[in-house]
């Protein structure tokens, strides 16, 4: 959380939370706890999960949310191409993070 936080603030990044789960599998269970207890089910379209890990993917996708799968973490762009994410979804550098959300939420 401290990793990302710094990441952010390092390029004035806005966000309204940061999670994190030690859970190693049935991170969609953590996903949709949070959503819930923060009471944004009706605006689920507009949250976007930034990750590093092809299970996140799948979390998201079983959660129903959006995902921006970034390089720089655990995975790399290579596992992130083989579990079926399109090159232009996946981030290289932090500086793409405000560009891709504007236009996920122009696309909606």
């Amino acid at each position: 959380k401290s990793n990302v936080q710094s990441i952010f603030l390092d390029w004035g990044i806005k966000c309204n939370g940061i999670y994190h789960a030690n859970k190693l599998f049935g991170k969609h269970h953590e996903l949709i706890k949070i959503i819930k207890e923060r009471n944004i089910e009706r605006t689920r379209e507009r949250i976007i999960y930034i990750g590093d890990e092809v299970r996140d993917i799948h979390a998201c996708t079983k959660a129903g949310i959006r995902i921006l799968p970034v390089t720089w973490g655990l995975n790399n762009k290579k596992a992130f191409l083989n579990a079926g994410i399109k090159p232009e979804e996946i981030i290289d550098y932090p500086e793409q993070i405000i560009e891709k959300i504007e236009k996920l939420n122009y696309d909606n």
